[in-house]
């Protein structure tokens, strides 16, 4: 229930009663309404997160309204905060679960499921509400996410962020792999950094995934990265969304794939549609590149 589920968060966001709670197995059993209450998340900082396993069984959570405000006490922001699993082999399980008719904001790092992930696996997840932040970091599904893998995800709502590093499933990606996932909603900066599928990716992998929202921003923005670097790789992708390039001195490094790219990115069997407001087909390169 709503108030069981507001419960959760109060266990794993109180010091006496984290520790307990945090690891364990959690089944949602039916869909939740929230009635357009303020929402806390469940956990909110390094000392107060989750790492445990939440099924959602394919049911939906709605009603989920969250703070704005230009401090970072409005950080980590949507259904879970902070979530962190502890290594490779103990990893966080977030799945089957989505958020609808919802507003998720704050400052930084805001996703619809989870703000920021160290070691989480999502996996059957969507959302279908707005998200929107005013500093770095924010995704359709996770704002922040390292060590994660994140599969059969997507968004169909609009993801908007006044700083960048902006995606429809996710804002910064590290050391992530994220596979057969795709998003249909408009992404919007008025900034840098945006992306279909990630706003910025660092030895993180993209596979199998699709994009058809419209993405926008000043500069570095791409139909599924806007950013590329460090050995990342994006393969079996298209972008058929379109482009907008709001740079006042041209097109500067926006692509229908990946806008800037740098240490050895990596392209295979990708395609893009789209034409307009764009400076590349596929890429714009800074750096090495490999097609």
């Amino acid at each position: 229930t709503a108030a069981q589920l507001a419960r959760l968060a109060y266990l794993i966001n109180d010091t006496t009663t984290n520790s307990t709670y945090r690891s364990l197995y959690y089944v949602q059993t039916a869909n939740i309404n929230l009635s357009a209450h303020y929402w806390d998340a469940i956990g909110y900082s390094e000392s107060y997160y989750f790492n445990g396993n939440y099924d959602g069984r394919g049911y939906t959570i709605s009603g989920m309204y969250t703070q704005s405000g230009s401090t970072s006490d409005f950080s980590r922001q949507g259904l879970f905060g902070y979530v962190y699993g502890t290594s490779d082999d103990s990893r966080a399980e977030i799945h089957d679960l989505g958020i609808i008719e919802s507003s998720v904001q704050g400052y930084k790092s805001i996703g619809a499921i989870v703000g920021a992930a160290y070691y989480c696996n999502f996996s059957n997840c969507f959302n279908c509400s707005e998200v929107s932040g005013t500093y770095l970091y924010v995704g359709g599904i996770v704002g922040y996410a390292s060590y994660c893998n994140i599969t059969n995800c997507y968004n169909t709502s609009e993801v908007s962020c006044e700083m960048g590093q902006i995606g429809g499933i996710v804002g910064y990606a590290r050391d992530c792999n994220i596979t057969k996932c795709y998003n249909t909603g408009e992404i919007s900066s008025t900034n840098d950094y945006a992306g279909g599928m990630a706003g910025y990716l660092v030895r993180a992998n993209v596979g199998n995934c699709y994009n058809t929202g419209s993405v926008s921003g000043s500069t570095t923005i791409g139909g599924i990265s806007g950013y590329t670097s460090n050995s990342s790789m994006i393969y079996n992708c298209y972008n058929a969304g379109t482009i907008n390039c709001t740079d006042g001195t041209g097109l500067r490094e926006s692509g229908g794939i990946s806008g800037g790219i740098y240490d050895y990115a990596r392209f295979y069997n990708c395609f893009n549609v789209t034409s307009s407001g764009i400076s590349a087909g596929i890429c714009y390169s800074t750096g090495g590149l490999y097609l």
